[in-house]
C-alpha cells in the first residue's frame, strides 16, 4: 500500500494497554496504515512516553493495573503541555455510566472491546482530521491575533506621525523643531535606537542632535561624506556584515542591520536620520519601516526646511 501522499503516514500514535496481544494487534493495524505507533504497556510508561514526545492521538486502555486510563487522562488534562492531545479509550466496560465518565472527564472517543479493526482505524482517521483542523484553526486565530496587534502598532504610530507634523508646525527654531518631535520619534522607533544629525552651516559636518534608545554610543559627528546615504542614494540600508559599502560611522561599532536616510526638502540636504536594531529586538527593516522613517524623515526634513527658508527671508 502506497501511504507516501497520506496525512496519516506523519500521524504519531500512542497505544496504552497492558494486554500484549491487543498492542500487537493495534500495532500491526495502525502500522500498515502508514502511522507511527509507540505501543507502552502501563499507564505509568505512557506519561513518560508522551512527556517525551507529544503524540497526535492516544489510544488508551481503561483497566489497567497501578494506574487506570481515567488517571492517566486526568494527568494529561491537567497539563497544559498535553491537555489537547485526542483520547479515544478502549474498554470491555460498556455500561452506560463507564462511557460517560471516560467522555466527561477528557476523552474525544469510546470504542468497547473487542474491537472492529475497521472500526478503529475509521475512528483514528476521523479524530486526527479532527485535530489537524483544531491546529489549523489554532495557528489562524493565532495569526490573526498577531495580525490585529500589528494593525493596532501601525495605527498607533500614523497617529504619532500626524500628531508630531501638527507640533512641528509651532516650532519656531530648528531645536525647536527637534525638541517638538523628538517624544514622537521615540515612541515611532521604541525598538529601533537611532539619532538624529543635523548638518551645521558650511555643510561640512552632521552634528548630533538627539539619541534614543539602549544602544552603542553614537558618533557626535561625522563628515557627510562617511555617510553612504550621501554617497549618490537619499537611504542606505546595511543587512550584511561584510558588506563593503557600509557607513564609515558605523563600522567601528559592527551594528547591523543599520538605515541611514538623508533629511531633505526642497532639493536641500539638512541632516540624517539614524536607526539600528536592538539585539533583543526581532523588528527587520522591511518596506514598512523604510517607508515609515522616510515619511518621518521628510516631515522633520519640510519643517527645518521651512524655518530656513522664513529665517531667511527676514
Amino acid at each position: 500500500m502506497d501511504n507516501s501522499s497520506s496525512p496519516s503516514q506523519t500521524a504519531n500514535i500512542i497505544v496504552v494497554d497492558d494486554t500484549p496481544d491487543n498492542l500487537r494487534l493495534l500495532f500491526n493495524v495502525l502500522v500498515e496504515q502508514g502511522y507511527r505507533v509507540r505501543p507502552v504497556p502501563s499507564g505509568k510508561m505512557a506519561l513518560v512516553a508522551i512527556e517525551k514526545e507529544l503524540p497526535d492521538l492516544i489510544l488508551l486502555d481503561i483497566m489497567m493495573p497501578h494506574m487506570d486510563g481515567y488517571a492517566v487522562c486526568a494527568t494529561l488534562k491537567a497539563n497544559a503541555r498535553t491537555r489537547d492531545i485526542p483520547i479515544i479509550f478502549l474498554s470491555a466496560l460498556d455500561r452506560t455510566e463507564d462511557k460517560v465518565r471516560a467522555l466527561t472527564g477528557g476523552g474525544v472517543d469510546y470504542i468497547t472491546k473487542p474491537f472492529q479493526t475497521a472500526e478503529v482505524l475509521a475512528r483514528v482517521a476521523t479524530h486526527l482530521a479532527l485535530q489537524r483542523m483544531q491546529n489549523q484553526l489554532r495557528d489562524q486565530n493565532a495569526a490573526l491575533q498577531q495580525a490585529n496587534i500589528q494593525l493596532q502598532q501601525r495605527n498607533h504610530q500614523m497617529e504619532l506621525l500626524n500628531q508630531m507634523s501638527i507640533f512641528l508646525q509651532r516650532a519656531e527654531s530648528s531645536q525647536q523643531a527637534i525638541d517638538l518631535s523628538l517624544p514622537f520619534i521615540r515612541q515611532i522607533f521604541s525598538a529601533l535606537p537611532g539619532a538624529l544629525y543635523l548638518l551645521n552651516d558650511n555643510q561640512s559636518v552632521l552634528e548630533q542632535v538627539a539619541t534614543w534608545g539602549l544602544t552603542t554610543p553614537h558618533v557626535e559627528q561625522l563628515a557627510p561624506n562617511d555617510c553612504q546615504a550621501f554617497a549618490g542614494t537619499r537611504m542606505h540600508l546595511a543587512e550584511d556584515p561584510a558588506d563593503a559599502y557600509e557607513c564609515t560611522h558605523c563600522r567601528a561599532a559592527r551594528v547591523f542591520p543599520y538605515l541611514c536616510i538623508q533629511l531633505q526638502a526642497r532639493g536641500e540636504i539638512l541632516g540624517l536620520l539614524y536607526l539600528r536594531r536592538a539585539d533583543s529586538a526581532d523588528t527587520e527593516f522591511g518596506d514598512y519601516w523604510q517607508r515609515l522613517a522616510t515619511i518621518v524623515a521628510d516631515h522633520l526634513a519640510l519643517s527645518l526646511s521651512n524655518l530656513h527658508l522664513q529665517s531667511r527671508l527676514r
